[in-house]
């Protein structure tokens, strides 16, 4: 509707009809307000006025009422009707009996019943009688004092109406000629505030057209003024702000990138400084040049547009520069393309960095194979020679020997574990740092592996009368997140160093007790010399052993250091506390972890000597090239008759010995010098007249993933060298009884 657009474009309209509404809402309510406070006053002054004639007459009415004088009574009434607005007054007795006197034109008849017109006000006064007068004394001595009767007056509410009616008459118009008078004042100052912004908007629309030489005209020093003011600096930053063609050329120069313009006919119309630098021209030679020779014969035609593409310019002299290329389409009024401009980012530099990046991680990773080879190579030929050391060590200790010919042996042996405990801690650092061996995180049970922990060292205890206590009230049932076998470790290490550097007789405590709300600390505590403050900060460097090397107590330094490596990995802390004098407290924290499902079952070492008699009549092949451990194998067999060994040196011949011999179990080293053993392995599991003959892989080479890699290639066990004979007996006798093998 044509009203309600003119009426939503135009803001004097818009200002009068809210000014209209507000004022006219707040004169409504103050006029009521007034009107209702007149009401009651009019309404309070007759309630006044009517109470004071009411007491007057009752007042003058106690006496001819106390003495019975009718006439008295009615002379008083009738003196009171000739009071305006009076229209009957009626006397009453204690008894019953009243007089009732009404005004001319006011029949007694209709004299209501009180309260019941609403168009009469009727008022009642008690007539006293007034102890103290002496008339009444006098008149008569015998009245009683008290009440006497009532007096009952009914006014008319004419009046009243009258003069509400004549108060509204003359508000009313009052309060429209006021409105109207407001409305006019401020349509008049509207007028006058938004005069000003028609002469802006005429403003704008002349800077609009170009004009940018005018300026608003600024009359008054009020909000309007200001915004004058503000009109006449956008004009000026506007003027100051247009750009003409040298500041245009001058950009165009100063860019960092490589500029190109090009035309609707696919040749060059504007480059830059860098372009001319980039690819060796000069402006006049690249001007009206076919793009297609400078963009590797990409037709510019054919772009769509790109941003951030890798591409290839040619320079002058032919070379290609590899570079970041963006080009975006120019479009003219109608939407036609006009041409493309180009831009691209030299990116040489980087490109020598990422192939240098990429050469470096080859070699990185040749470095981190051949760290990896030389780590199973080390572990091969550390163990070899320990193999026959601890072998025929072991042997020695079955046989029958004199007490000076025992302690040799012990000692041989002590060295020898000791050298073997240092290489295995060696190679486990070596094998964490390479990543060959990691940590399998899962479940495990404190109380367990506790238990299991404190079993191991109660004999080292026993020799140095050292008292172990476990504290592992509430964690018997709990479990962390751990590898079991690193944990293990980690629980041994430090209860050993626990009782090995404890005083004698002292004690060592392992306790467990929360130390978060999802984490458990287990502590190892003992009643040994402490660690002084300086000493501390070294206990987890490899090999540092705080001069205990002195005191002539066994130990490689590592230990610590590779507990740390472990709990680190397994996702925990470690940490001492130690009080020179009192002793040392190691602990270690693990996340808590939700108890599994089922147990998972761990199978029993068995103790003892190892009845092999009992498998029956056993041929065993050994393919072995070192002969020292062959010699161990057949002098450990020897002890049981009814088992028969065979050797080969060289692993072609021990697969064809397999063949024609078909051997119960056969033992396979994985160094051989003509085949390896996991080729020796593959032929035996291809073959099917020795595919089902159990192979034990013995090798020296102890790294995890070499151990996986065979037994998924089909080996029953794997043990390492230097052999355990225990062990390895009881992995024989377990292939020939159940075919379940322990593997190491």
């Amino acid at each position: 509707m044509r009203w309600k657009r003119s009426f939503n474009q135009s803001l004097l309209a818009r200002a009068l009809f809210s000014n209209f509404v507000l004022v006219g809402v707040s004169v409504t309510l103050l006029t009521g307000l007034f009107l209702l406070g007149q009401l009651r006053a009019i309404r309070t002054q007759m309630d006044l006025r009517a109470k004071a004639l009411a007491g007057f007459v009752a007042a003058q009415s106690d006496f001819a009422m106390l003495v019975g004088d009718r006439a008295d009574l009615e002379r008083i009434a009738r003196s009171a009707l000739s009071i305006d607005d009076f229209l009957f007054v009626v006397l009453t007795y204690p008894g019953g009996e009243s007089i009732r006197v009404n005004r001319p034109g006011f029949p007694p008849e209709k004299i209501p019943v009180l309260d019941q017109d609403p168009r009469i006000f009727q008022i009642v006064q008690p007539v006293v009688a007034r102890t103290g007068s002496s008339v009444v004394e006098w008149e008569n001595q015998s009245a009683p004092a008290g009440r006497l009767g009532t007096v009952r007056i009914g006014f008319s509410l004419e009046h009243q109406r009258e003069l509400s009616s004549r108060t509204l008459r003359f508000s009313v118009p009052l309060v429209l000629l006021s409105l109207l008078v407001i409305l006019a004042v401020q349509y008049a100052q509207l007028r006058r505030l938004l005069e000003p912004l028609k002469d802006l908007i005429a403003f704008t629309r002349q800077v609009g057209q170009g004009r940018r030489s005018m300026r608003a005209p600024v009359k008054r020093p009020d909000e309007v003024g200001r915004l004058a003011e503000a009109f006449n600096r956008m004009v000026e930053e506007l003027g100051s702000t247009t750009v003409s063609k040298d500041y245009v050329n001058n950009i165009i120069r100063s860019l960092g990138e490589a500029l190109l313009v090009i035309g609707p006919n696919h040749k060059i119309r504007t480059v830059n400084q860098a372009t001319l630098s980039m690819l060796g021209y000069s402006e006049a030679e690249l001007l009206d040049l076919p793009a297609a020779l400078i963009l590797g014969g990409q037709d510019p035609g054919e772009m769509p547009g790109a941003a951030g593409v890798e591409c290839v310019y040619r320079r002058k002299d032919g070379t290609a520069v590899p570079v970041l290329f963006s080009a975006s389409p120019m479009l003219g009024q109608d939407g036609a393309c006009e041409g493309h401009v180009c831009l691209a980012q030299d990116i040489t530099a980087r490109k020598l960095a990422e192939e240098e990046l990429h050469e470096a991680k080859r070699q990185a990773e040749t470095a981190n194979r051949a760290k990896s080879d030389m780590l199973s190579r080390t572990s091969h030929e550390l163990r070899t020679p320990l193999n026959a050391i601890l072998g025929f060590g072991q042997l020695l200790e079955l046989s029958e020997l004199g007490p000076e010919d025992r302690e040799s042996v012990d000692r041989i042996m002590t060295a020898g574990r000791h050298l073997l405990r240092l290489i295995n801690e060696v190679l486990d650092i070596a094998g964490i740092e390479t990543g060959r061996r990691t940590v399998s995180r899962e479940p495990v049970s404190i109380g367990e592996v506790a238990s299991e922990a404190l079993d191991m060292v109660g004999g080292l205890a026993a020799t140095r009368d050292i008292e172990i206590c476990a504290s592992l009230e509430g964690c018997d049932d709990r479990y962390v997140w751990a590898d079991r076998q690193r944990l293990q470790q980690v629980l041994l290490n430090l209860l050993s160093n626990a009782i090995k550097y404890n005083r004698p007789g002292g004690a060592v405590t392992l306790a467990c007790t929360p130390s978060g709300a999802e984490t458990l600390r287990l502590a190892v505590t003992d009643t040994g010399p402490g660690i002084p403050p300086e000493g501390v900060a070294k206990l987890f460097v490899p090999f540092e052993r705080l001069g205990a090397a002195e005191t002539g107590i066994e130990g490689t330094g590592l230990g610590l250091a590779l507990s740390k490596i472990f709990v680190d990995s397994m996702g925990g802390s470690i940490g001492v506390e130690s009080t020179v004098g009192q002793g040392t407290t190691f602990w270690l924290d693990l996340s808590v972890a939700a108890a599994p499902g089922e147990a998972a079952s761990r199978p029993e070492a068995s103790s003892g000597e190892i009845a092999l008699e009992e498998c029956g009549e056993r041929t065993v092949l050994y393919i072995e090239d070192n002969l020292s451990n062959v010699e161990l194998v057949e002098r450990l067999l020897r002890r049981f008759p009814s088992f028969q060994l065979l050797s080969a040196t060289r692993g072609e011949q021990g697969v064809q010995l397999a063949r024609e011999r078909l051997p119960d179990l056969i033992l396979l080293d994985l160094h051989l010098p003509d085949i390896w053993g996991d080729e020796v392995l593959r032929r035996l599991r291809a073959d099917p007249a020795t595919h089902d003959i159990p192979v034990v892989m013995l090798s020296a080479d102890a790294t995890g993933d070499q151990v996986r890699r065979l037994l998924a290639a089909g080996a029953r066990s794997y043990l390492t060298k230097p052999l355990d004979c225990q062990e390895l007996l009881r992995t024989i006798h377990a292939c020939f009884q159940t075919g379940d093998l322990i593997n190491a």
